[in-house]
């Protein structure tokens, strides 16, 4: 079999297509397989929202990489624009941390002091009637919320497209199908093997199949 990629990605949703978009943007010749279309999973419908301060960012030796992790996001969205002429919407706005218990308060409260040290973000508190004056269909519930200024929002879908058509002028291949297995010998991954029973040569594969993932487990031989 005459080997048309370096590497296979399995899965078209956004961690496959910006695999392949940096792989192929170095010269590494790639093919991405899906078995629906580009984005048709969880991708194509999650919260677009990036940020370098909030989430399930803990203090410690992860904020270095979050905050460069942000930086590089909003870098992106230009150039994907120039490459593939996608626009993923991308835009800065005030983002609401709501809290809908009493207890809730004197956490975030804490979690507001350590957001602030972050440069380039501005934090603050609203009360319950703040919160219900800027967006009256939030729960009335809701006991107050921290604001944070400079958190990013981009059409998720949109950005996984631009992901793969801005690779795809790198020279990626994509391919309709479903993978069944992976071909090997002497121990190292050698091809990806579809439904149809054709077999894609390659040196590595990357499993990017999201919720998914768990059907490769009889592939790997490895508990997903």
């Amino acid at each position: 079999m005459s080997k048309a990629a370096d590497v296979v990605v399995v899965g078209g949703g956004v961690a496959g297509c910006a695999t392949a978009y940096y792989l192929a943007r170095e010269g590494v010749r790639v093919t991405l397989v899906e078995r629906e279309s580009l984005g048709h999973g969880a991708s194509g419908f999650s919260l677009g929202r990036v940020d370098g301060v909030a989430g399930d960012i803990k203090p410690g030796d992860m904020e270095a990489l979050a905050a460069r992790s942000f930086e590089l996001h909003l870098e992106l969205w230009p150039t994907l624009r120039g490459e593939s002429g996608v626009d993923v919407q991308g835009k800065l706005v005030t983002s609401l941390e709501l809290c809908m218990t009493d207890e809730d308060v004197p956490v975030r409260k804490k979690e507001m002091a350590h957001w602030a040290k972050a440069p380039g973000y501005k934090v603050y508190w609203l009360s319950r009637e703040d919160v219900l004056k800027l967006e009256p269909r939030i729960n009335p519930k809701v006991r107050g919320a921290a604001a944070i200024d400079y958190v990013g929002v981009f059409d998720s879908y949109r950005f996984t497209v631009a992901l793969a058509q801005s690779a795809e002028r790198h020279g990626l291949t994509v391919r309709s199908g479903s993978v069944r297995g992976l071909a090997r010998r002497g121990g190292r991954v050698t091809g990806v093997r579809l439904e149809s029973g054709e077999t894609l040569p390659c040196d590595a594969v990357v499993i990017a199949t999201g919720p998914w993932a768990g059907e490769a487990s009889d592939w790997l031989g490895v508990k997903i």
